[in-house]
């Protein structure tokens, strides 16, 4: 009996313990575990620096109904090669700056018939050089609506210049041919936003597409030097020059598409060929120009 009693109090005063160590356990707070952290977002674009250089083959162009030209004008552009490069880094989450570059150069000619209210019907031949140029300076950002889509916005500033030169003679019904050589030379800024969109069809091949508008406020210079002959005794005599400069707001629309062609080695990654076509038009009160053509681009990635 005695024996029993022992071993019940034995097992009460364990029983005891147990419960103020599980009390003593409740009442303390539990210790803090941090979330797992998120997963890095994927990559929409190809952060780093990227460098591109393309050549262009243009034709110029323009509109067969100048309000200075009479019947029958007839504009021909020579074709020839332009350049644009680039250069701009952009961030892992997609905000990249950018500056771009863009020369062309190119001659043409024109004749048209036409009438003077003192001289009477003449015909006009003409021969010329053409020289347009302009850089942007850009940021903007990367989306990828969808794994195989993604396109850039930017927006900034943009300076240019269009300088043309022309020779031209007038023949006054064989009486007398008043040779003139003007120029004209535009500089200008403003704003310039752009968008591009590529999609890739395979691990190598993409298609791609882009479109810039800029809308610029400037200057232009405008030079006159006019000589008349006398048909019949060969005499020439010069004529006051007209030099004057105007306030003037251009525009200049762009857009090109074609295919984007994929590569990498080494450190240079996304490096890639773009086959496409371009056009552009520039206007410049008389001054409006189109040119159309084929670009070759390659860039890469570092």
């Amino acid at each position: 009996m005695k024996q029993h009693a022992i071993k019940n109090m034995a097992v009460l005063s364990g029983s005891a313990l147990l419960l103020g160590a599980s009390s003593a356990t409740a009442g303390e707070p539990a210790p803090y575990i941090p979330p797992p952290p998120m997963p890095a977002p994927a990559e929409c674009g190809s952060p780093g620096w990227t460098l591109t250089a393309a050549a262009l083959y243009l034709k110029s162009y323009r509109a067969d109904d100048f309000s200075w030209a009479g019947e029958g004008y007839e504009y021909d552009g020579d074709w020839d090669w332009g350049f644009r490069g680039s250069l701009d880094y952009e961030r892992p989450d997609g905000l990249f700056f950018r500056i771009v570059g863009f020369w062309y150069d190119a001659g043409f000619d024109y004749n048209y018939e036409g009438s003077s209210f003192n001289n009477g019907d003449f015909e006009s031949k003409a021969d010329g050089d053409m020289e347009l140029w302009d850089i942007d300076f850009l940021i903007g950002d990367t989306f990828c609506p969808t794994e195989h889509t993604s396109i850039e916005l930017s927006a900034g500033l943009r300076y240019a210049n269009a300088d043309e030169e022309i020779t031209e003679e007038y023949d006054f019904q064989e009486i007398y041919t008043r040779r003139e050589k003007w120029g004209r030379d535009f500089d200008g800024w403003g704003p310039t936003i752009q968008i591009r969109a590529r999609r890739t069809l395979t691990d190598r091949v993409a298609l791609y597409a882009d479109l810039q508008q800029s809308l610029l406020f400037g200057e232009t210079d405008d030079t006159l030097d006019r000589t008349e002959i006398n048909n019949e005794t060969g005499d020439e005599f010069d004529v006051p020059d007209e030099d004057r400069s105007s306030d003037t707001m251009a525009a200049v629309t762009e857009i090109r598409g074609g295919v984007e062609f994929l590569w990498g080695f080494n450190a240079i990654q996304n490096a890639y060929l773009r086959l496409g076509a371009e056009g552009q038009y520039w206007w410049l009160n008389s001054f409006d120009v189109g040119l159309v053509g084929a670009v070759a681009e390659v860039g890469f990635t570092f």
